[in-house]
């Protein structure tokens, strides 16, 4: 013989549910736990931001948080630059999405952009290891028994 098996009478009732996704017996359906779907299921409404782009909002965050850390442990250099390393990031992603969004709208202006950009950061970089030749020239002699620079004998 099969032992008795009982289904209790609500599973096969028709849950009615209230507009704002919740049963009458106060649970959420399924469908409403907060994920966005593309159907009408139940959305949740998101906060408005004072910045135009999430990466802003992200760099702000990021900026507030490196800065709190500076202040309150100065000492600590690992949480610094960890800080600083999450703001290097997220320059980082938002020059990357910039040049992804020129590319996309105009593909030989971000072409031309970069070699360009390349080469002046090279010519910086060699600007910065090598000693100019256009440097201003070296002051002249002054003469201590005079107090006048030799050129100003002329």
């Amino acid at each position: 013989m099969r032992p008795d098996i009982r289904q209790e009478p609500h599973q096969f009732q028709a849950q009615v549910v209230l507009q704002d996704g919740k049963r009458q017996d106060g649970s959420r359906s399924r469908r409403c736990r907060g994920h966005y779907s593309g159907g009408k299921g139940c959305r949740r409404t998101r906060p408005s931001r004072v910045t135009l782009h999430y990466h802003e909002h992200r760099l702000d965050e990021d900026l507030d948080a490196m800065h709190a850390v500076q202040r309150s442990r100065p000492g600590n250099r690992n949480i610094v630059v960890k800080a600083r390393r999450r703001v290097g990031r997220i320059n980082t992603s938002i020059s990357e999405q910039r040049l992804r969004h020129l590319f996309a709208t105009s593909e030989k202006v971000c072409a031309e952009s970069i070699p360009a950009t390349a080469r002046s950061k090279r010519e910086a970089d060699e600007a910065a290891t090598t000693p100019s030749s256009t440097a201003a020239p070296p002051p002249d002699c002054v003469d201590i028994d005079e107090g006048c620079t030799s050129s100003s004998r002329l």
